[in-house]
């Protein structure tokens, strides 16, 4: 990642942060897999547990079953 999010200089002068689903797909998956799982991971999946727009990924799940997911 060649600039931090708040970067606004970096921002202004073009230099971006892009990623893939592939890439994403690969962080979740190393992120639900480490055994044993370390602090960081842990406090990621809480957090993407509390997600609560429940209208795309989750759409037709029962509201009791739990996802980690982010939207945007």
């Amino acid at each position: 990642m060649p600039r931090y999010i708040m970067d606004l200089e970096a921002r202004d002068n073009r230099i971006e942060n892009y990623t893939s689903a592939a890439d994403m797909a690969r962080l979740l998956r190393a992120v639900r897999a480490a055994h044993p799982r370390p602090p960081s991971s842990t406090q990621l999946l809480e957090i993407l547990k509390g997600q609560r727009v429940r209208d795309r990924l989750p759409r037709y799940l029962p509201s009791s079953v739990v996802i980690a997911h982010k939207t945007g």
